[in-house]
This record gives structure tokens, C-alpha cells and sequence, in this order.
């Protein structure tokens, strides 16, 4: 703050910036998977779609991918528990019994193949390059995301509650299409990170309870057994890298 000469206080302020060494930048493989237009969303009746982290791309029925790099499998909403209460009806002014039913979804990620899994990390929070390098052990197969609607009984109202498993602080590192010699050593495989936490959305055109859609935000590097993945930001090889929204905020 001033002082009333207008002088800022104190006046000896020393403040330490620590800038990030650029060390080893290479071309990736990066994509917004995050999903719009109704790419993404699980087509009906279906209980898994999967994307080819390659092609950057869905498979059908949805995209035109390959490879099923990923699963995502959603499972059937799990009905918790009802909260029935007398409510007033404003055509009729008469009361009403209403049900609100609490209810649970869940997916599973899944990255299909031996060795193939992801793992979470836990940078500094003020640091902007979360992840230079790929771990080389520590990957499990699956992943789980989940959502939950409650209802509270609260006096002359009904309120409701909405919790997830998303957490936009987390990252993660995946590997997929290992291969193993003889003596079980990998001897091929692709690295990759995630940025932020894989979303699990709804959408509220389709049924109100039914899970809609999925996205993550991916880096992968295209070079088997490198580990590296410290982005250039100047080559993007993913084939198809649509909107990649504020990539400053992910990467620099």
C-alpha cells in the first residue's frame, strides 16, 4: 500500500522469480480431446467407446480411429435412495407428492494390453511444465471417474447436490502398445501425458441421468521407449488437432 506521500510501503520488497530451464523440447503428438457436436458421446445403447490416441480420433461408431488405446466403459446408473416430500403446485395450489431419486454414475478408463495402464502425478502447484518425462514403471490398467446426485430434505425445499471425482489439478502419465521380449522386458512401447483430469460430463438435451460424454487434453510422444515429453510447441504431429483451446494454460 502508499503512504500518504503516495510512497509505495515497504519499500525494499525483494521478490525471487525461478524460471523453468527449457532442457530437451521435441515435436508431439498433442490433441484436445475434450468434445463438442456430439463426438464423444456414447451412442445409444452403447456401454464402452474407445479412441485411437494415434490417429487422434474416436472409433466407430463414432470417429474413424484404429486402435483402441482407450476405453472408456460407463455403467448403468446406480439409484441411491429417494427423498419423497409434499410440495406445492403452482398451477393447481395444491400439494403434491414429489419424488427426487439420488443417483450415482461411474466409468471406468480402461487401457487395454499387457503394460499398457496410466498413473497419476503430483507436481508443484506453481509449477507451469508439470511433467517433463514419462516414469518407467507404476501403470495401472484402469481408472475410475464418477459423479453423484443428492437430494436434501430442507424444511420448505428439496436442494440437490452435485459431487464428481474431476479434479482439474490432476495429471497423468499413460503408456500404451507395450511389447515385451521373451524375459518379459518391454522393448517397445509409447509414452504420453494427460493434463488435468479426464472429464466425465452429462448433457442435458439427452436423458438427465444419462452419462454423455468424455475428454482429456493429450500429449503423446510418437518415438517408442522415449520417455521425454517435454512439447515444443511448435509441431503439432497429431494428424487432426481440431481446437486446441489455451494450450498456455497446460503447457508452455
Amino acid at each position: 500500500r502508499k503512504n500518504i506521500l503516495g510512497i509505495w510501503q515497504p519499500g525494499n520488497v525483494v521478490v525471487t522469480i525461478r524460471l523453468q530451464r527449457v532442457e530437451h523440447p521435441i515435436s508431439l503428438f498433442v490433441k484436445n480431446a475434450f468434445l463438442s457436436g456430439g463426438r464423444g458421446v456414447f451412442p445409444v445403447g452403447a456401454d464402452a467407446i474407445r479412441y485411437d490416441l494415434m490417429e487422434g480420433d474416436w472409433l466407430p461408431p463414432v470417429g474413424k480411429g484404429k486402435v483402441a488405446d482407450v476405453e472408456f466403459i460407463r455403467h448403468p446408473t446406480k439409484r441411491l435412495y429417494e427423498v419423497e416430500k409434499q410440495m406445492l403446485n403452482m398451477d393447481t395450489n395444491k400439494l403434491e407428492n414429489r419424488k427426487y431419486v439420488a443417483d450415482r454414475d461411474v466409468m471406468t478408463v480402461r487401457f487395454p494390453g499387457d503394460g499398457n495402464g496410466l498413473t497419476e502425478l503430483h507436481p508443484s502447484p506453481g509449477q507451469r511444465l508439470k511433467i517433463r518425462i514419462a516414469p518407467e514403471t507404476g501403470y495401472a490398467p484402469t481408472y475410475e471417474c464418477w459423479k453423484q446426485t443428492d437430494y436434501h430434505d430442507k424444511g420448505p425445499f428439496v436442494t440437490r447436490d452435485n459431487t464428481t471425482s474431476y479434479d482439474k489439478r490432476k495429471c497423468f502419465c499413460f503408456r500404451i502398445r507395450t511389447q515385451r521380449d521373451e524375459k518379459g522386458r518391454v522393448v517397445k512401447a509409447f509414452y504420453g501425458k494427460i493434463y488435468r483430469d479426464i472429464s466425465f460430463d452429462q448433457n442435458f438435451t439427452l436423458l438427465p441421468s444419462q452419462v454423455a460424454s468424455v475428454g482429456f487434453f493429450y500429449y503423446l510422444n510418437p518415438k517408442s521407449l522415449d520417455r521425454n515429453l517435454e512439447w515444443n510447441r511448435k509441431t503439432n504431429l497429431c494428424p487432426n488437432p481440431g481446437e486446441m483451446g489455451n494450450v498456455g494454460d497446460r503447457d508452455p
